[in-house]
């Protein structure tokens, strides 16, 4: 009878494992201050919002994104231990053009970006500017972004505890607008 009980039970463990329901507990990743520190650093910021601008000339363009956050104060023991990053990535589909533009300094699908690094709070409201390669020309008006924010909590020694990818909607000016 008793084998019975175990083998009616480990099927419904291993699914459960296998299925990603059972997530890992507090004591698993060392501690309740542990789990809250990773929880703290991969919940969405109260406020994040950016605004693109392609800054066209006849001769040249640069496309900047402008963003505006804010970080609110997290426990204490979380910035000892653990490291927390926030980070946008931003694509650019041009009128007429094919493919996607990157924002940032590199030609790649998906560039991270950060602009958040630490626990410690940074407000009422910073703003960050990236800006993206310089184009020997003017390009065309921007018609659509595609972006994500991701957040992300390490260890002190780089090891990746929790990271949470969410879409970023930043703002741009139409086709047709004065700027864009």
């Amino acid at each position: 009878m008793r084998s019975r009980v175990t083998i009616a039970i480990c099927p419904l463990l291993v699914g459960s494992v296998a299925m990603g329901i059972c997530a890992p507990s507090a004591g698993a990743l060392g501690g309740p201050s542990t789990a809250r520190c990773v929880d703290a650093g991969v919940r969405p910021l109260p406020l994040l919002r950016g605004h693109l601008n392609l800054n066209r000339s006849p001769g040249f363009s640069f496309p900047e994104l402008l963003i505006h956050y804010r970080t609110p104060a997290l426990p204490k023991e979380c910035e000892r231990n653990y490291r927390r990053s926030v980070a946008v990535s931003v694509g650019v589909k041009l009128r007429g053009r094919p493919g996607i533009l990157s924002i940032g300094r590199e030609f790649r699908p998906v560039e991270w970006l950060t602009f958040v690094v630490g626990f410690k709070a940074k407000g009422p409201e910073r703003k960050g500017l990236v800006r993206g390669i310089a184009f020997s020309e003017k390009l065309p008006c921007t018609e659509k972004l595609i972006g994500q924010v991701r957040y992300r909590v390490t260890t002190d020694s780089g090891r990746l505890l929790r990271e949470r990818i969410a879409p970023f909607r930043p703002s741009f000016a139409r086709c047709g607008a004065a700027t864009s």
